[in-house]
């Protein structure tokens, strides 16, 4: 990394069909306090009229078919040249003063790949029902559970770079990004918040659940048969099969696929049976008995109208 004092951070934002909350995604970047930004939106063909909101921009946006999620950010990514690099749904925000933060911290530490931060989840009128809270970084832990949110995310483009950007074909891609990532590279947590994501029913994960745990699946497999990406695991590989795959059946569950749930939760357990009684095993034997309807309106309290 260059010893600029206002490093150029490229803010990449990837949308589809997002007419109702676009603006709000890219005012929340225009509004931050840092200097050298970069705005570019990778647009995936919309329809709605999201493309005539960013004509109202005065930022760099293209608008043109792509392959998903994936391909849309890292199409972004070649698209881009500042050298430190945030991926920004086009629904969720930045909160005032995260991308001052997260270079502060980033310019400071030169041995560190990437920084992240807390993330409060609103509903699709903005309101706040929880806080998804970041950690100190832990490969194991991450299996487990989401300890990088994506949307507090800073990240160097040589870092980036040097692990392949996302990888296509697969819908829990941050996950895998982030996975690839801190095995690889240093990072500090930040705990401020830092951005904010946004639940609505029009959201690709929650309209996807099938394919989520299909690819968390998927993405895990891969990752676990790499030896030099397991010689960084502390606890072991069979700790980190069922974790994910505890996360997969519980998605499962959530998508009325109950014979694959129950193959998941199983495959967990016999990779690692102390995973039934870890907060986690009991957490997804619970939504497994109690089935998707009941366990959709218990993960779901206290949230606002869609």
């Amino acid at each position: 990394m260059s010893n600029y004092t206002t490093p150029l951070v490229s803010v990449v934002i990837v949308v589809r069909n997002e007419v109702k909350y676009i603006a709000k995604t890219i005012e929340s970047v225009l509004k931050q306090d840092y200097p050298a930004i970069e705005i570019y939106v990778q647009d995936g063909g919309s329809t709605d009229g999201t493309v005539e909101v960013l004509k109202q921009f005065p930022i760099k946006w293209v608008s043109e078919p792509d392959r998903g999620q994936p391909d849309a950010g890292n199409r972004g990514f070649r698209a881009t040249k500042g050298e430190i690099v945030i991926f920004l749904p086009g629904d969720d925000l930045l909160l005032p003063g995260a991308i001052k933060t997260m270079v502060d911290v980033l310019t400071s530490c030169p041995e560190i790949g990437f920084v992240y931060g807390d993330v409060e989840v609103i509903d699709s009128s903005g309101r706040v029902y929880s806080t998804m809270k970041g950690e100190v970084f832990d490969l194991d832990k991450l299996f487990w559970r989401m300890i990088v949110p994506t949307q507090s995310v800073a990240s160097l483009r040589s870092a980036l770079s040097q692990v392949g950007l996302y990888r296509e074909g697969i819908l829990s891609a941050d996950w895998d990004l982030w996975l690839r990532l801190g095995a690889k590279f240093k990072s500090i947590y930040i705990p401020k918040l830092i951005g904010q994501y946004r639940s609505h029913s029009g959201s690709s994960s929650l309209n996807n659940l099938s394919y989520m745990s299909q690819s968390i699946c998927s993405a895990a497999d891969s990752l676990l048969l790499d030896k030099d990406f397991t010689s960084k695991l502390r606890l072991g590989t069979s700790r980190a099969y069922a974790g994910s795959y505890l996360t997969a059946s519980l998605i499962a569950v959530l998508a009325h696929e109950m014979s694959k749930a129950w193959s998941l939760y199983f495959k967990a357990i016999k990779s690692y049976p102390k995973a039934l009684f870890t907060k986690k095993g009991v957490s997804v034997l619970i939504g497994l008995l109690i089935g998707p309807k009941l366990y959709w309106i218990v993960r779901n309290r206290g949230r606002g109208e869609e």
